[in-house]
């Protein structure tokens, strides 16, 4: 069942990125209308804009996520097996040895652990809503919300 629940949402994102590129005018009517649930345009939010603003941001994570995590996995394959010199390094000096990316981190942020996703969508949802330049581009304001509210460790 989760399985399938992933599918579908990732078939949706993919679905609506590919609507995106294509600049027809169904998309962009579909962006006027990202924009318009995201950013509420002066009025209460309905549920509609609400669930359509959430799905638009859970197809943007999981793109990044699904992204990224290819993107790392295949740079890995290719990388040199870390030396043990490289290891202590890295333990004298940063006090513990983590070689492994967060999913998002080649985009510039990292989605905080302990947090459940609804939560952190809640919250982006809402800095969308109160970004004034959100009209213009939704996504980029969803990326760069991402970007200063969760940034990578540097660790």
């Amino acid at each position: 069942m989760r399985v399938r629940t992933l599918l579908r949402r990732h078939f949706i994102g993919f679905s609506l990125a590919a609507l995106f590129s294509l600049g027809h005018p169904l998309a962009v009517a579909w962006n006027d209308q990202v924009t318009q649930a995201c950013t509420h345009e002066g009025h209460a939010a309905t549920e509609a804009e609400i669930a359509i603003c959430h799905a638009y941001i859970e197809g943007f994570l999981d793109g990044a996520v699904i992204t990224d995590t290819a993107v790392i996995a295949s740079v890995e394959e290719g990388a040199p097996k870390e030396s043990d010199y490289l290891k202590r390094a890295y333990m004298t000096r940063m006090g513990s040895y983590n070689p492994k990316l967060p999913a998002t981190a080649l985009a510039h942020f990292c989605l905080p652990q302990g947090m459940e996703r609804e939560e952190v969508v809640e919250a982006i949802a809402t800095a969308i809503a109160l970004d004034e330049n959100a009209a213009e581009d939704v996504s980029i304001s969803l990326y760069n919300i991402l970007q200063a509210n969760y940034p990578c460790e540097d660790s």
